[in-house]
């Protein structure tokens, strides 16, 4: 009967604790530390100081509450696709238009020097080959023509210098003919270059300004 009581008591004082399964810890007034997993060993006296400690068996602590989270930096703002057309970039399209451009603008720069130096290759070349008399060395010919008296030697128009060497002439005409002949070429192509990159760019819908 008096077992009841203190099982009842106990009850009363640690309410909703399960009877088995727990650990229950109280000191005597001799300072003694009792532990039991029966609240029927507990003396009546010691209710009342009774610890309920957290028992192995029984149902899980709750977690400690965690530090809160700091704040995440905000994302960057994703950049914006570039505008593609016919699978080039605004810059790539440029670059094409203006390698073109630029190469075509040297030749062209260059082409009337090159075609001033060949017409004086070209004359320099004629003058190798023969002379151009004076209006003296003319009048003089005459006359001897009239008189009938002229040789080959007398014919003003021949080069008498035998350090005159008009084949040489020749071959630096021809060379410089050849360069001219190329730059003009090469002019051409890049005209049909550009003019088919441009119909390109028509059709894959290229911006006018990207062509330029």
């Amino acid at each position: 009967m008096k077992k009841c009581l203190i099982a009842v008591a106990l009850l009363a004082v640690l309410p909703g604790v399960r009877a088995f399964g727990e650990t229950y810890r109280w000191v005597d007034e001799r300072g003694i530390i009792h532990f039991t997993d029966n609240p029927e060993n507990i003396p009546a006296k010691y209710l009342k100081r009774v610890q309920q400690l957290p028992s192995v068996t029984g149902t899980p602590q709750a977690p400690p509450p965690s530090a809160p989270e700091t704040a995440a930096e905000p994302a960057a703002p994703a950049r914006p696709a570039e505008l593609r057309y016919g699978g080039m970039t605004e810059s790539e399209w440029r670059e094409k238009f203006t390698s073109l451009r630029q190469e075509m603008k040297a030749l062209e720069d260059g082409l009337p020097a090159k075609r001033d130096e060949l017409n004086a290759l070209h004359r320099i070349w004629v003058i190798s080959m023969g002379r151009l008399p004076t209006g003296k060395e003319l009048q003089d010919f005459a006359k001897k023509q009239e008189e009938g008296a002229t040789t080959v030697e007398d014919n003003p128009y021949v080069n008498k210098n035998p350090l005159s060497s008009p084949g040489r002439n020749r071959e630096a005409y021809y060379k410089k003919l050849a360069e001219v002949q190329k730059d003009e070429a090469r002019i051409k192509e890049l005209q049909a270059q550009l003019a088919a990159l441009d119909l390109e760019a028509s059709r894959a819908g290229v911006p006018f300004p990207w062509r330029r």
